[in-house]
């Protein structure tokens, strides 16, 4: 069973940076937690400014797309 994913259990596993983003861009990184792979956008490192607003805002919208692609094949 995989344990809930926390930013506590983020900042403890080992983590490869898949993308740098500049100023108002996550920082995309791969971890496994139990030989299960995550992909994790991090808006941590962004103005603070962007990330209660531009950030959450974006977050909502991919998990929307995400949504409507889920059950999809490929």
């Amino acid at each position: 069973m995989v344990p809930m994913f926390t930013r506590n259990l983020f900042e403890r596993v080992a983590r490869t940076c898949l993308h740098h983003g500049r100023w108002c861009n996550a920082d995309v990184w791969r971890v496994d937690v139990i030989g299960v792979p995550w992909v994790i956008k991090d808006f941590r490192t962004c103005v603070a400014l962007w990330r209660w607003t531009g950030g959450a805002w974006m977050i909502r919208r991919e998990l929307r797309v995400l949504r409507t692609l889920d059950g999809l094949p490929g």
